[in-house]
Parts: C-alpha cells; structure tokens; sequence
C-alpha cells in the first residue's frame, strides 16, 4: 500500500517537474510566433522584390505573407526587398583523424524595408540564422539532404523574423496615426 503512494506521489511530483521545466526553458511550440503575428496584422499589403539568386528565400516569404492574408502589391506603401543571401559552412567539431565530423550553418541575408505611411521608414540591414548538425562520412546522402532541411528551416525563419520586423513599423505607424489630432 505503502510502495503504491509513494510511485503515484513521485509520478506526480516528475510530471510537475517536466512541465514547469519545459515552461521556464523557453520552449514554445513551433508556429506560436506566426499566429501571435496573424492576431496583430496591422500590414495589409506589400511589395516584394528579390535579387534572382535568392527565389528560393523569396517564394518562402511570399508564402508566409500570404499565410497571414497580407497581399503582395506592386503599387503599395510597404517595400520588401531581398537583397543578398550568404551561406556558410564552418566546421565545429574534429574527429581523431581531422576529419570535421560537425558544422555549423550560417545563413545571413540582407534585406531593405521601406514603409511610406505616417512618416517614411527604412530598415536596412542583415539578419542571421545559425544551425549546427552533425557529419558522417558514411552517410553522406542522408547528411546532404538534412542540410538541404535545414537550410529550409533557416529561410522560414529569416522569413519570419523579417514580415515581424516590417508588421512592428506599420504597427507603430498605425499607433502614430491613431494619436494625431484632426
């Protein structure tokens, strides 16, 4: 009776442990930001260009705006250009033999934000995303093609992170213009 109290007891106090452990990491599940962002639309419509050696990089942002019901127009008051991507490989980690058995993805992408509402604003800078993975020589294949993800996972979060940065300045624009006398 005794042994049957205590595992319940200590079933119950590692549940407890997990959950506020998972809480208090940080650990959020994957899309949170997007509806967070989806719940917040102050940007209607954008204008996207791109340089042609980062389609890939502009097809996923396009995707993204229009999971958010943000229409791509040429004749807007928002500018998104993707300007530069460059990727880097670095190796993290060495075997016995000075083979690099770890590396580390890098991926930096340039990109200019122009927004002509209450005031003109321009952001233009570089934005990074970092991966490490591990290499195997043996499965070389199999090792390529989880680069190939997650230099697709990067570019949604480049993505990401770029259409917040833009909903943040038409936001406070939008905030501005509420404020203004008439």
């Amino acid at each position: 009776m005794f042994l049957s109290h205590a595992k319940n007891y200590l079933f119950r106090l590692s549940l407890i442990v997990m959950c506020l452990a998972s809480c208090s990491c940080g650990w959020q599940l994957r899309g949170s930001a997007d509806f967070a962002l989806k719940s917040s639309n102050s940007l209607q419509d954008m204008d996207l260009t791109a340089d042609k050696s980062i389609s890939t990089l502009q097809k996923t942002v396009a995707l993204q705006l229009d999971d958010l019901a943000i229409e791509l127009k040429s004749a807007s008051q928002h500018h998104l250009t993707l300007m530069d991507e460059k990727i880097e490989r670095r190796p993290l980690a060495f075997s016995s033999t000075g083979i690099p058995i770890q590396y580390q993805l890098i991926m930096t992408v340039h990109y200019s934000f122009i927004s002509q509402g209450f005031e003109e604003r321009i952001i233009n800078k570089p934005i990074t995303a970092r991966r490490n993975y591990d290499f195997d020589t043996a499965l070389i294949v199999a090792k390529n093609e989880e680069e190939r993800q997650l230099l697709q996972e990067m570019r949604e979060e480049l993505a990401s992170r770029i259409i917040a940065s833009a909903q943040k300045i038409t936001a406070s624009e939008q905030t501005a213009t509420d404020f203004q006398p008439k």
